[in-house]
């Protein structure tokens, strides 16, 4: 078994009357550091316009092509490779839930959980969650997909997920 470490740099240097900030969390208490990883799937996906969302991975009580077993997650990234705005959505498909957050480019996007607060049942997908206006009330729900949306134009987006 891995262990996975996600540690975050931060460097902002203001070119006029500016004070450079650099913080990272490397060797610091605060990474994230999950064990027990056996395996894990990468890939680049291109996002498409089309009406519908595309599913990107599916979680079942079984690990198959395309799909991991969800008892066995431990963590997921996305990042946004392109040029234009993508919808990422975690879907209760089953129950009909789901949430989507708005993905900018050149953004990752991290999940060490498959459960998710959501509004209520619905069939239609909700409004895109950005930081700080989130639209869920506190009805939870589990995915078992990602699907995803590319706003104008079609789209990279890096997929790393991560099982134990």
């Amino acid at each position: 078994m891995a262990d996975l470490t996600l540690n975050i740099t931060e460097t902002l240097d203001l070119e006029v009357g500016g004070v450079p900030h650099v913080f990272t969390t490397s060797d610091a208490d605060d990474d994230l550091n999950i064990s027990g990883i056996n395996g894990y799937l990468a890939q680049t996906i291109n996002i498409p316009t089309t009406a519908g969302l595309t599913q990107v991975i599916k979680f079942g009580s079984t690990s198959a092509i395309g799909q991991v077993n969800a008892s066995n997650f431990k963590y997921m990234r996305f990042y946004n490779a392109g040029n234009t705005n993508v919808t990422v959505q975690l879907s209760d498909s089953t129950s009909d839930k789901q949430i989507n957050f708005l993905m900018i480019p050149k953004q990752p996007l991290v999940f060490t959980s498959l459960s998710f607060d959501n509004n209520s049942s619905t069939s239609t997908a909700s409004d895109d969650v950005i930081q700080g206006t989130s639209n869920v009330t506190g009805t939870s729900a589990t995915a078992d997909e990602v699907r995803m949306i590319s706003a104008s134009s079609s789209n990279n987006v890096d997929v790393f997920v991560a099982y134990s």
